[in-house]
């Protein structure tokens, strides 16, 4: 006999052949109640549903007690969000630059249009973030949207943004967010093969009502063996201890990779920031979040593992406002010889060189923190004019350390054998002394 095993929730069905993934068990690890009339009498051509039922509720306060929450999902989403919207980006910033050498051959108004979809869903991926995304796909389950993708063999509820017509995604917005989340789960299964099943199942949970059922149906393999003693027990037992040596084996690997292997974080840390950066510097001239994306950015370059913490951004003090504020415990032995407690930086992502009015304000600003702050950095990824460097220069020689960062030099640290802050600022302030002295 070819059994199979059934799981429905709601009006949603999927069935295996003689087994069950080891995940499904953890729908019912917790609150469920175990259907068995009948089954003295059952047959192989009987219809009752022997197995295990719960609502919806229970199943996501199950998951809940396990440390599966929306959160959790949602952290794991986070990490991925990246690559997912580097990748949308290149495909709207092609079309962007296609659709400009086209314009003087093809319809001019026609490409216009389209360049103007293209800027909006741009616009749209930067403004969006992993939690709107995961929100917007649950009320589009909620209306039962049906794009092709991976969960049900060819039916998928999660829309992918490959499937959808750009003029639906400009004017529906939880539509296009969902999207977002969709290209992630047309993926899935070859990034996360241990938890996809579950990711896109605890999606679905949460757009339905909690009062509807949950079953998983055994008769097939109650028939099968002939008992349905114990039988729970034998599911559960076999697919939490599966579990556990994969997540042991996993633990293992990883620990030694990331725990004893400097070079392979340092690299990781290289591919994250300069993900990043390469986002950054993609961003339109006229884009009014540029500085704001510049400033999470250089929070982002700072990390405690050099010793620099980042405990304020935007502060707003009685006079001033201070775009980012660190805290040192940098063990650099040079950096430590500065005596700053904490370090000013103010960023400016202008397309042109800063003026020396700007250096006036962010000198005020230093000599504002005392005794506190022996170092402010000033970055201008344009570069600043020839009487803000001047400026600059008459204040070093007064004793105050000032220096001034563009994305020349960001670019070298990115680059750099160390990645190492410490090193990096030493050798800028160095370099700008002996330029000074000199």
């Amino acid at each position: 006999m070819a059994w199979w095993i059934n799981l429905s929730i709601g009006d949603k069905d999927w069935s295996w052949r003689k087994h069950i993934p080891v995940e499904t068990s953890l729908l019912f690890y917790g609150k469920h109640k175990i259907i068995d009339e009948g089954i003295e009498s059952l047959d192989v051509d009987s219809s009752e549903f022997i197995g295990f039922e719960a609502t919806v509720g229970q199943v996501i306060k199950n998951l809940d007690n396990l440390g599966l929450t929306l959160e959790f999902f949602t952290s794991i989403y986070e990490m991925y969000r990246i690559g997912v919207t580097d990748e949308l980006l290149a495909i709207y910033n092609g079309g962007l630059s296609a659709l400009k050498e086209l314009e003087d051959i093809a319809d001019s108004n026609r490409c216009k249009d389209l360049k103007e979809e293209c800027k909006i869903l741009i616009r749209k991926i930067n403004n969006s973030n992993a939690s709107s995304e995961i929100k917007c796909a649950v009320k589009i389950l909620k209306k039962n949207t049906m794009i092709k993708s991976n969960l049900l063999e060819d039916d998928s509820l999660i829309p992918c943004i490959l499937n959808i017509n750009n003029t639906e995604l400009i004017a529906d917005d939880n539509l296009f967010k969902a999207s977002v989340f969709g290209c992630f789960l047309s993926s899935i299964y070859e990034k996360l093969a241990e938890i996809a099943w579950l990711f896109e199942i605890r999606v679905i949970l949460e757009s339905m009502d909690k009062r509807r059922k949950v079953k998983l149906d055994v008769r097939d393999w109650v028939v099968e063996i002939g008992t349905f003693n114990n039988i729970f027990d034998d599911i559960m037992d076999s697919s939490l201890e599966s579990m556990r040596i994969k997540a042991k084996v996993y633990a293992k690997t990883f620990d030694t990779i990331l725990g004893g292997n400097e070079t392979y974080n340092k690299e990781y840390e290289r591919i994250r920031l300069t993900n990043k950066w390469d986002k950054l510097k993609s961003l339109e001239k006229d884009d009014i979040s540029k500085g704001r994306k510049l400033e999470e950015f250089i929070g982002d370059v700072f990390h405690e593992k050099d010793g620099f913490e980042v405990l304020s951004k935007n502060l707003l003090t009685e006079t001033q406002e201070l775009d980012l504020v660190l805290k040192n415990t940098s063990t650099n032995h040079f950096i430590r010889s500065l005596n700053t407690p904490f370090i000013l930086i103010e960023c400016k992502n202008w397309s042109s060189p800063v003026g020396v009015a700007e250096a006036r304000v962010f000198e005020s600003k230093y000599r504002e923190a005392g005794k506190k702050v022996n170092l402010g950095i000033f970055i201008a990824l344009n570069g600043v004019t020839k009487p803000f460097k001047r400026h600059l220069n008459n204040l070093i020689r007064d004793g105050v350390n000032l220096i001034v960062i563009d994305d020349e030099k960001i670019h070298n640290y990115l680059y750099s054998e160390d990645l190492d802050i410490g090193i990096w600022l030493e050798k800028i302030i160095s370099k700008q002394f002996i330029l000074d002295f000199n």
